[in-house]
């Protein structure tokens, strides 16, 4: 069909008037016969049972080119490199979008020196709290086994001084954390896939799998599959095998401005297309694994706000997600990557961002600022920020939140 629509500008040079109208018509004719006989997308749906969903434009023509993933430089430390200083916020009003942009591939997964504090901890998490950290259904595990070899070779591939095949090549090495796994899951249990992937990156991931197009699930992606060892109020394990409409209850505006535009990005989303977006929130205590806490309800009315003078600034945190998005070549599963950085407001502070932050702050919309849990550290926040508090201690230094939480308790739901 290509070859023929590329010929038609030689063809109907030599042609006019009906002769040109029945040409075209067959053309189109053709066409559309030719459409209706290709077959469509089949996905998973309510369970496993396979459903076709008849809605589904995707295609592979929609598929980009694939990407070459580049080598850090031979003289790479992941010891030395410190986590990205990434700064959503803005001095304006908070417009309630997806605010989504293009990614940069190489950097989907970064290695930094956190590395092996966090995931240790993941691994932690995994086992002490596996009922609502991990899961993957039935219909997720080809998903789930592709994301395993995508990952292993986006490493292999980006940092070859720290991880490749050993044992004639049927064994995959971390050389950081000295532990190997077989480079080809398939006959691997799902969830020794997922403990391994969880504990193997920094980031949290989740495998979305369209529904058919019957019930209340009609249009919508669920959460098939995943590992959340760093959620920000709220609990996992509650939103596994749930579509995206139900996950985001709790947000602001969901329903009315977001949901339409969600499904249809999910729907759109290309393979070896990379999406990014980010946001922020501020939490006054030391847990990253924190599924209660950091959201607010309309029940604000028994909320005492925190005084400045009771709070430590190093121990107080702008917590910022990295979500990326793409879509696998083979199971076609849409995939989020969240990568969670924690930075102390000391330090915000210290790089003249104060203003610039009390500005966003100040910019949230009632609604917003409840979800945010604003009416808690709101004006203890601003006040340290405005330099009207130092806190509890004007001593600044490094705290870390992740030897913290490894030797700590993990947070209930």
């Amino acid at each position: 069909m290509e070859v023929i629509l590329s010929q038609l500008s030689d063809f109907f040079k030599s042609y006019s008037g009906p002769v040109l109208f029945v040409a075209l018509s067959l053309i189109l004719s053709a066409f559309a016969i030719h459409s209706k006989l290709l077959p469509r997308h089949v996905r998973p749906h309510n369970g496993g049972n396979v459903k076709q969903s008849t809605k589904s434009k995707f295609s592979i023509k929609d598929a980009l080119p694939a990407v070459t993933i580049e080598p850090v430089d031979p003289n790479f430390d992941w010891e030395k490199e410190k986590p990205v200083p990434y700064r959503p916020f803005k001095n304006a009003p908070y417009r309630i979008n997806m605010a989504i942009q293009k990614a940069d591939p190489q950097n989907i997964i970064v290695i930094e020196n956190t590395y092996l504090k966090s995931t240790k901890l993941r691994e932690r998490i995994m086992n002490e709290r596996a009922e609502i950290s991990m899961a993957c259904h039935p219909s997720a595990e080809a998903a789930l086994k592709e994301l395993y070899c995508t990952v292993t070779d986006f490493l292999m591939k980006k940092y070859p001084m720290y991880f490749y095949t050993k044992d004639n090549g049927t064994t995959f090495y971390n050389k950081i954390k000295n532990e190997s796994f077989p480079l080809d899951p398939t006959m691997e249990d799902r969830l020794e896939v997922l403990k391994f992937l969880g504990r193997t990156i920094e980031e949290d991931f989740i495998i979305l799998l369209k529904n058919g197009d019957e019930g209340e699930l009609e249009n919508e992606y669920v959460w098939r599959a995943g590992v959340s060892c760093y959620p920000s109020g709220f609990v996992p394990g509650e939103k596994f095998n749930k579509p995206l409409t139900a996950i985001h209850s709790p947000v602001p505006q969901y329903l009315e401005r977001l949901k339409v535009s969600m499904n249809r990005f999910f729907e759109r989303l290309r393979v070896h297309e990379f999406v990014v977006r980010y946001n922020w929130s501020i939490q006054a205590h030391t847990n990253i694994f924190a599924p209660s806490m950091n959201h607010g309800t309309r029940t604000v009315a028994s909320v005492k706000p925190l005084s400045p003078e009771d709070l430590d600034f190093n121990k107080v945190f702008m917590r910022v997600e990295k979500q990326c998005f793409t879509r696998l070549p083979k199971t076609k599963a849409d995939i989020m990557f969240i990568r969670t950085y924690t930075t102390p407001l000391t330090r915000i502070k210290a790089e003249n961002r104060a203003e610039d932050f009390c500005g966003a702050i100040d910019g949230l919309s009632d609604d917003f600022a409840i979800y945010k849990n604003k009416i808690l550290w709101g004006d203890a926040v601003k006040a340290f920020l405005k330099g009207e508090s130092s806190g509890s201690t004007e001593k600044v230094y490094d705290f870390d939140i992740f030897e913290a939480q490894l030797n700590g308790e993990l947070m209930k739901n």
